[in-house]
């Protein structure tokens, strides 16, 4: 999780610090059983914070978030935005899909954002409950390059039951020349099969 301070809640947003990776962890956040997570520090509640459902059943945080089973959230603090980053361990293609949207069933009001390296490839908002909102594309990633999924306070301006789910999916394209010698080879293999039956 990176804790980015911005000067001013933004719809297309610049990080400006470095990435803080939170090394405070808890299984039971909050005192809630299942409820694991990574806190900032920034305050007493350790907010911002990235929190995932571990059990099989909701989990309330009474007394308006609930947390479905296998659910991942995030969520910011005042301007500093709650971040999940994730590294490409190779270069090629990567098919991105993200959906963030609200777990407060009184509705949220943030700012999402997914990033290449810092640059938005994707910017909106979710506004009321559950108001899901989706990127999905392909990327050309190098080896390092970093995506990142990030959540603001939004329109609203304060961060008031605004834990935002997301559900993200990354996963290499193989390349057009890599399909064709997979055709090739098992081209070549049931050649081989049928050429042993005769």
């Amino acid at each position: 999780m990176k804790n980015s301070h911005v000067p001013s809640p933004a719809h297309r947003i610049t990080f400006i610090s470095t990435f803080t990776l939170d090394t405070s962890n808890s299984t039971a956040a909050y005192g809630l059983t299942g409820l694991g997570g990574w806190f900032s520090g920034l305050t007493t509640d350790g907010n911002p914070d990235v929190l995932r459902n571990n059990t099989a059943s909701p989990i309330l945080l009474p007394p308006f978030t609930n947390f479905q089973p296998g659910q991942l959230t995030l969520n910011m603090f005042q301007t500093t935005y709650s971040v999940i980053r994730w590294t490409a361990p190779s270069t090629g293609q990567f098919s991105i899909v993200a959906t963030f949207s609200a777990v407060s069933t009184i509705g949220g009001s943030t700012d999402v954002h997914v990033q290449r390296n810092g640059v938005s490839v994707f910017d909106s908002s979710v506004l009321g409950f559950p108001s899901p909102t989706s990127y999905s594309g392909t990327l050309n990633l190098v080896s390092g390059d970093h995506i990142d999924f990030a959540v603001g306070f939004g329109s609203n301006g304060n961060d008031h039951e605004d834990t935002t789910a997301l559900a993200a999916t990354i996963v290499a394209v193989p390349e057009p020349g890599t399909l064709g010698l997979v055709s090739v080879a098992l081209g070549c293999l049931l050649s081989l099969r049928f050429l042993k039956r005769n």
